[in-house]
């Protein structure tokens, strides 16, 4: 018996864009991942993985290359590029999906997870500007993390936030995580810095 043809049509709003499939393909997709449409950025990889051994991929090809879209060289290059997108951003979901493990070896989201739960009662980095007041120090608002928010992001006590300034080079060293300030009590170094300055407390 052949498999049917994958299809899945690109609607455009100001704003972002969504896909949509036909309600032949949307009856294979297990229920709890149905949805009406899927954003372009992330979910588009959903109906994909959840089809990719149950449809036939090749028209589909053929239609993102007659539409000068040649991002996908082959079958498996869609496959592939829609199972790493759920792993890396929605491993939990994918592991739903396939029943395949997901780790930190091959998912962004789980080494985003495991980091953050390294630094849990430490005080972190969640937003700042370099200071036009203050030339080479960088305005950091930091807060307790207690934990993880939304799957992927520190959660912070908002009753510990604190404004404080920080050296460019040393702000500049974070990598791709947030600045990391430490424990409570290496809130003083950077308050002593405000003093040695001669400056008046950070606000906003």
């Amino acid at each position: 018996m052949s498999k049917p043809s994958f299809q899945m049509t690109h609607r455009d709003t100001p704003g972002h864009g969504f896909y949509r499939l036909p309600s032949s393909l949307m009856e294979l997709i297990p229920e709890e991942f149905r949805k009406n449409e899927y954003e372009e950025d992330l979910e588009w990889a959903i109906p994909v993985v959840a089809l990719k051994d149950k449809c036939d991929f090749t028209g589909y090809l053929k239609s993102l290359h007659d539409n000068n879209n040649t991002f996908f060289k082959t079958v498996d290059d869609i496959t592939s590029h829609a199972c790493s997108t759920m792993r890396d951003y929605m491993p939990d979901e994918y592991k739903t999906l396939t029943g395949e493990q997901v780790s930190a070896d091959n998912s962004y989201t789980i080494q985003e997870r495991e980091w953050i739960a390294d630094h849990v009662g430490q005080y972190l980095g969640f937003s700042a500007v370099s200071s036009s007041k203050h030339p080479g120090l960088v305005e950091v608002w930091v807060a307790l993390c207690i934990g993880i928010d939304r799957g992927r992001y520190p959660k912070f006590d908002k009753t510990t936030e604190v404004q404080i300034l920080v050296p460019d080079k040393e702000y500049a060293s974070r990598g791709n995580t947030n600045w990391v300030l430490g424990s409570p009590e290496r809130l003083g170094l950077y308050k002593k810095l405000l003093i040695e300055l001669d400056l008046p407390p950070v606000t906003r």
